[in-house]
């Protein structure tokens, strides 16, 4: 910032101010996202009206020298570093009035995590795949191909952004010791995330220390060689003056890049463009240093393998870049399909003709673009996640809610009108319940598939024991004849599920048993249901809680191959969650009234019911009415909680240790 104001021109300063208007003006009324405060009060959005009072400052103080004091301050401090301190003091002296003085404990803290989780750090978070931070040994992967085992791309562009550093401070007499400062940031900057299994994994004190200090250590660095130049030296201070404002603008838009890229893998796709900038620095520096060579071959020599980095099509000892990403994209692009499926295409189209058009819609976050646009309906989620809180009601209090009056107060506060669930929940499951569960992870689960073992398939003199074989992971403690099994220390390894032929493709199931697994000893305990066919059977007398639903397997040609091929195991806590019941027991539970919930679209063959495809679970998209009972009301207090903001979040909520 303070070089920028040495180099600032008063029309740089309107056009900043103009693009900052432009902005709050965008994401306040055209497309209203954010309020004012919210925009004031993030730190990540708070810098630029900081800018832009220092540039205010600057310009008044400075400038324009309303106040006389420029040739006072000029020649015992550059008018940069004056403009910015008096800013800042101005700056902290407004805030503390408006806001108090606590607020910059907050910042700080705030600040520290945006370095270290630029998107978050929850439970939401933690369960978005694309949000997890990669480690620099995910970049090696990405950012291949590996010739002789180094990562070509990422040490090209790498390189690249040593080589404009090194040209930018080139005219300096300590050129090389600041080139030498820069690369040890850099390395230790991104070195310190390295993988999950080593000393530097992203998360422990020392990896935390290198991180920080190693941006700490870089600034104030560059703030003590611009001192020493302005009071000591002054043609190394008037050099600096001459660096070209677009390579600061390149340099600084790699470092923030860095910083994104490092929290959050989804960051990566905005941290391509830099990368390929700096690799074609990279390339054009080498090849400029190739013409320069004065022996013939020895610049030949250069420049092939330059052109063999980038553009060899031969396997050894590895493709060139160019070729190696374009292999991938292609095999990217010629395996994908539109995410808006024609299932989904075929659901909206049904929804465009047969819902009301003031409908809103209820379920998880993920599709929430998808009915807003296909089936042109609104809905309480959406992708924005802009308020967290909502996805932890709906994680919570309706997906897993113990009961339907639960879900309903949620439903009803948010004037939803119809639910939508599809097989993708079974997978999903352990996130919205980790995000809907207390401190205690009350409400915290998973599904698990079992497929049927037909040469483990055991002919008695009475009936037929299917085996079912998988593993399942304990979500609770569970205690049989004295014995603990713990949760996540103990599981099931297979299910056998008796079976009588009754004729005419009719069978009866005698209570199924579980093969729970702890230290490599098997222990059989009765499970207390299993369901079938639409009907749940429950089995009297203790037991392991929990349900095996039985699911048929289809074969490569999405035809039926086997009705029984396959199970989904539900634990105890699932079975008492509503949208297994809604979907995975299909209402059939008598212990779960969902009598407020009427099926109005999945059920019509047009695609698979539930059952297991190549590998995967596949199944209908549903969709019910939802019919509030009579004189059915949610306070006025509930509702103002219910639609509240994200403050309305529990602590633990941001306790992901």
């Amino acid at each position: 910032i303070v070089y920028f104001f040495d180099k600032l021109e008063t029309k740089d300063t309107y056009q900043y101010i103009t693009w900052v208007v432009f902005f709050v003006l965008t994401t306040t009324t055209w497309i209203p996202m954010f309020s004012l405060k919210v925009l004031f009060g993030s730190f990540t959005t708070s810098i630029a009206f900081l800018v832009v009072f220092m540039l205010l400052v600057d310009l008044f103080i400075f400038k324009k020298d309303l106040l006389k004091i420029k040739q006072k301050i000029k020649g015992k401090v550059p008018l940069s570093v004056a403009s910015f301190c008096i800013s800042i003091v101005l700056g902290l002296i407004l805030v503390s009035a408006a806001l108090g003085p606590t607020v910059f404990i907050e910042k700080s803290t705030e600040i520290t995590d945006s370095l270290l989780h630029p998107l978050g750090n929850d439970r939401w978070e933690l369960t978005v795949a694309e949000q997890s931070q990669p480690y620099f040994t995910s970049w090696v992967a990405q950012f291949g191909p590996s010739w002789f085992n180094l990562p070509a791309y990422l040490i090209l562009f790498m390189v690249g952004s040593i080589l404009l550093f090194f040209n930018m401070v080139k005219s300096h007499k300590k050129k090389f010791v600041m080139t030498i400062v820069y690369i040890l940031f850099l390395l230790g900057f991104v070195m310190s995330r390295h993988s999950p299994n080593s000393t530097f994994n992203g998360v422990n004190s020392i990896s935390i220390f290198v991180y920080l200090g190693s941006l700490v250590a870089f600034v104030l660095l560059a703030i003590y060689f611009y001192f020493n130049a302005y009071y000591k030296d002054k043609g190394e201070y008037h050099k600096i003056l001459k660096w070209d404002k677009k390579y600061i603008f390149v340099f600084v838009w790699f470092l923030i890049m860095i910083v994104a890229a490092r929290g959050a893998a989804r960051l990566l796709f905005i941290f391509a463009p830099i990368t390929a900038l700096m690799a074609s620095y990279a390339v054009m520096q080498f090849f400029r240093m190739a013409l320069a060579v004065k022996n013939k071959w020895t610049k030949i020599g250069i420049i092939a393998v330059l052109v063999l980095i980038i553009a060899s099509p031969f396997a050894f000892p590895s493709e060139g870049i160019i070729p190696n990403f374009y292999k991938s994209i292609d095999a990217q692009a010629s395996g994908s399909g539109p995410s808006y499926s024609p299932q989904w295409q075929h659901t909206g189209k049904w929804v465009r003709e047969n819902v009301p058009k003031d409908a809103v819609f209820g379920h998880w976050w993920d599709y929430g673009y998808w009915v807003q646009n296909g089936f042109e309906r609104a809905t309480v989620l959406d992708g924005t996640n802009k308020n967290r809180f909502w996805n932890f009601l709906m994680g919570r209090h309706v997906l897993t809610a113990q009961s339907q009056t639960e879900a309903l107060e949620v439903l009803k506060a948010h004037d939803t009108t119809h639910f939508l669930i599809v097989a993708d929940e079974i997978g999903k499951y352990t996130a919205y319940s980790s995000i809907g569960s207390n401190e205690d992870h009350d409400r915290y689960s998973w599904i698990s598939t079992f497929s049927l073992n037909e040469q483990a398939t055991e002919e008695t003199r009475n009936s037929t024991i299917l085996m079912y074989q998988g593993g399942y992971v304990l979500d609770d403690d569970f205690i049989w004849e004295g014995k603990a099994f713990p949760r996540t220390q103990a599981g099931i390894g297979a299910v056998f599920v008796p079976m009588k032929q009754l004729g005419e493709g009719q069978v009866e199931f005698e209570q199924p048993t579980a093969a729970l697994v702890q230290n490599g000893q098997r222990t059989d305990v009765p499970l207390t249901c299993i369901y079938f066919n639409g009907r749940m059977m429950n089995f009297p007398g203790k037991g392991l809680p929990g349900c095996l639903r039985i699911i048929p397997t289809l074969d490569n040609n999405g035809q039926l191959k086997n009705a029984m091929g396959a199970g989904l195991f539900v634990s105890g806590e699932g079975v008492k969650a509503l949208w297994t019941n809604l979907y995975v027991f299909e209402q059939n539970n008598p212990n779960y009234d969902t009598s407020a919930f009427k099926l109005i679209y999945g059920e019509d063959g047009t695609y698979a019911p539930l059952s297991l495809f190549r590998g995967r679970i596949v199944g209908p998209i549903k969709i019910w009415d939802i019919e509030y009972p009579a004189g059915f009301t949610v306070s006025s207090e509930k509702v103002a909680y219910y639609n509240g903001p994200n403050s309305n979040l529990p602590d633990y909520f941001y306790d992901v240790n």
